[in-house]
C-alpha cells in the first residue's frame, strides 16, 4: 500500500466526478484505485463529506483561473464582468456537466455557501458576489446573488441536458433584470 497526500486523493476524485457524476463515487473504488486502505483514506479526510468540500473548493478555485482572464476587468465594468461570469460558468456545464453538477447541485457544496468559514475559500463563489455588489446597492447582495446564481444553476441544468442551447440574449436580458440595464444598451 502506498502513502498518498490530499491532493491526489482530490485530483482522482475530481477525474471521477468528471468521468461518472458525484453520485456514483465510492470511497472504496477511490481508495482501491490509488491503492490504499480506506483508513489511510480518513487520515486525510474526515469522512466523504469533507472530501466532498475539499474537492468543491479546489474546481471552485479551478472554474475560477478557467473564466478569470473573461472577468479580470471586473473592476472598470462590472455589469460586464458578471455577463462573462455568466456565459462562462453556462459554457462549462454544456462541456462538464458531471463537475459542474457536483459544483452547483451537490448538497454538501451548497451547504458550504451559507458557512462563511468555507465560503472565503469558494474562490469563484466570492468573485460573483464581489462583482454583485459593484453592480447593485449593498444591501441587495444577498438576494441578487440568490437569484442569479438561480438562474445560472436552472439554465445551466438545462443546457446540460440538452433541453435547449445556450442563447446569449437570455442570459443578458436575465443579468439586465437583476442588476438594471444601463441606459446605452
Amino acid at each position: 500500500m502506498k502513502d498518498i497526500d490530499k491532493d491526489t486523493i482530490i485530483d482522482l476524485t475530481i477525474k471521477e466526478i468528471d468521468e461518472y457524476g458525484y453520485k456514483n463515487i465510492s470511497l472504496r473504488n477511490i481508495s482501491s484505485k490509488l491503492d490504499i486502505t480506506t483508513g489511510s483514506f480518513y487520515k486525510r479526510f474526515i469522512n466523504k463529506d469533507d472530501l466532498f468540500i475539499n474537492v468543491g473548493i479546489v474546481l471552485s478555485r479551478r472554474v475560477y483561473l478557467k473564466i478569470y482572464n473573461q472577468i479580470d476587468h471586473y473592476k472598470e465594468n462590472p455589469k460586464e464582468a458578471l455577463l462573462n461570469l455568466g456565459i462562462n460558468i453556462i459554457k462549462l456545464f454544456n462541456n462538464q456537466k458531471n463537475l459542474m453538477e457536483f459544483l452547483f447541485f451537490n448538497p454538501n457544496i451548497l451547504g458550504a455557501y451559507s458557512d462563511e468559514n468555507i465560503e472565503k475559500d469558494f474562490k469563484l463563489l466570492k468573485i460573483t458576489k464581489e462583482i454583485i455588489s459593484m453592480c447593485i446597492d449593498k444591501e441587495k447582495v444577498n438576494d441578487t446573488f440568490v437569484q442569479l446564481w438561480s438562474f445560472i444553476q436552472g439554465y445551466g441544468y438545462l443546457i446540460s441536458n440538452n433541453v435547449c442551447e445556450i442563447d446569449l440574449l437570455i442570459i443578458k436580458d436575465a443579468l439586465n433584470k437583476l442588476v438594471g440595464s444601463d441606459k446605452n444598451e
